[in-house]
């Protein structure tokens, strides 16, 4: 009996080993087979642990420096190190024409152009972008201006520079009017000229037109890019800007953001549209409106024409800094005093746009970023918005309810100060 069961055992032990000798040699089939197929499928890369390690002390370095709240630091450095090659805008390079409205005043033009500059390399712009500056020559300008101005000019290397000069009628002088009939002549030169296209038919795309008064921020391209790739995924958007006129914030500010809003006016100082747009003030009387304002003309024809009051794509947190100090006004004869803010507003955010995060506020916004629901529909304000956010808080930034849920804001920061603990998510 005991050496029956001995034997036994010697048995179950054969066939235990059996057994662990058929498992090996299936994990190591499949194991071999796993790796094929993933070498197949591109699976192992050399540097994909290189690049965990780089996103990780990376992540380690924005807690380390997030936990430090006076610490001055460079966002956009963070997010560039932070940011993978997934692009939602993967092309090397940006191609769009310009437009540059200028009066031969250079000491708006050499701001603009150094605050273009900055902006064109922070948004890879193509060199071969044409830039077409419309130089309005009224009976002030000299030729030592024209000299000037020329100089300025032939030192531009990111774009390509194009140059139309126009006399003001009127005895020379630089009225409402004579900017109207200028404003759609530059814009026709622009849609329908062969400098702008880029094969033997008009250029269709859309157009960025700056006025010279104005310094843009350094992400001000990056920010059209982003509004015009909205914009023309939705139909009833016509065209982009950058601010209000004096290129104020609207409410719950925020380097990301951006809202469709309806305004009676079209936006005016920098904006962009494409040839749709063009169509519809090509084919209207614009000229001949009653209204010398070329703004509020082109808003009441648009008007007229769709059958509602149109809507444009804003960011947030506006763009442009308006450094004029003197406006054609509601005369149009350039006697206005306007008041100019010291420092840009946008230097109360602490970094600039994101692409990753980039996106547009939900609802059809007023003027100022409330939402109102149909109301809106039969009005550019909803009611007590102007009460809500006057004049003297459109600089700041003003964290308020808009009406449709929560939204990203930022506090509001002293100037050049970099607080990460002031985010609200």
């Amino acid at each position: 009996m005991a050496r029956y069961t001995c034997h036994q055992f010697y048995i179950l032990f054969q066939l235990c080993l059996v057994l662990i000798l058929i498992q090996w040699t299936i994990h190591h089939v499949n194991y071999a087979s796993d790796r094929l197929y993933q070498r197949r499928n591109g699976a192992f890369k050399l540097h994909s642990l290189q690049q965990s390690v780089q996103v990780e002390k990376a992540n380690h370095r924005i807690r380390k420096l997030s936990n430090n709240s006076r610490q001055s630091v460079n966002l956009i450095t963070i997010e560039s190190a932070r940011r993978s090659n997934r692009d939602i805008f993967p092309v090397k390079s940006y191609f769009i024409p310009m437009v540059i409205f200028s009066s031969f005043r250079l000491h708006y033009i050499t701001q603009l152009l150094q605050s273009l500059k900055v902006a064109a390399m922070t948004a890879n712009l193509d060199g071969a972008s044409p830039c077409l500056f419309v130089l309005h020559r009224n009976k002030d300008v000299s030729q030592q201006h024209i000299r000037d101005m020329q100089r300025l000019l032939n030192t531009i290397q990111f774009c390509k520079v194009y140059q139309w000069r126009v006399h003001a009628p009127n005895q020379g002088k630089r009225t409402a009017s004579s900017f109207k009939a200028v404003w759609f002549d530059a814009v026709k030169r622009a849609f329908e000229s062969q400098k702008f296209a880029t094969s033997t038919s008009s250029y269709e795309d859309d157009i960025i037109f700056l006025e010279d008064d104005i310094i843009l921020s350094p992400d001000a391209l990056k920010v059209f890019r982003y509004g015009i790739y909205q914009k023309n995924r939705h139909n009833s958007v016509i065209a982009v800007a950058l601010g209000g006129w004096s290129g104020e914030n609207v409410i719950n500010a925020h380097p990301d953001t951006f809202i469709v809003r309806r305004s009676f006016h079209f936006p005016s100082m920098a904006y962009a549209f494409n040839m749709s747009t063009w169509k519809i003030i090509k084919s209207s009387k614009f000229l001949k409106h009653r209204n010398r304002d070329w703004s509020e003309a082109l808003g009441d024809i648009v008007n007229r024409r769709l059958g509602w009051v149109p809507y444009f794509i804003v960011p947030t947190l506006g763009r442009i800094w308006h450094i004029g100090s003197q406006g054609l006004g509601l005369r149009g004869d350039s006697s206005m005093r306007r008041h100019v803010e010291l420092r840009a507003h946008w230097t109360k955010a602490p970094r600039l746009i994101n692409f990753h995060s980039a996106k547009v506020n939900k609802g059809y916004r007023d003027l100022f970023g409330f939402y109102c629901g149909q109301f809106i529909l039969k009005s550019s304000l909803c009611p007590r918005s102007y009460i809500r956010f006057p004049p003297g808080r459109r600089f700041d930034i003003i964290c308020i309810d808009a009406g449709n849920g929560p939204e990203p804001c930022l506090r509001k920061y002293p100037y050049l100060e970099r607080d990460f603990t002031n985010w609200i998510h």
